[in-house]
């Protein structure tokens, strides 16, 4: 936070195995705590080839990325 500042408060990391988080994706970025809603878009959605792949044509994600790099395609 020193080099960014500009970033205090604006980051939300949430570590949980692919399903969960693909389940949140896919109900329109929701995480549900008891009787709290939020709605976070990720920036960052990591997974399989194969799931990203099945994300794809449903607009949930933008980019794959190859291991070894981070190669973004659009």
């Amino acid at each position: 936070m020193r080099q960014h500042p500009e970033l205090k408060g604006h980051i939300f990391y949430e570590t949980l195995p692919p399903g969960i988080l693909r389940k949140q994706i896919e109900a329109n970025y929701a995480i549900i705590l008891d009787n709290l809603t939020i709605q976070v878009k990720p920036d960052v959605y990591e997974a399989g080839a194969r799931v990203l792949k099945q994300m794809e044509p449903a607009n949930r994600v933008m980019g794959l990325f190859s291991t070894g790099r981070m190669t973004l395609r659009s």
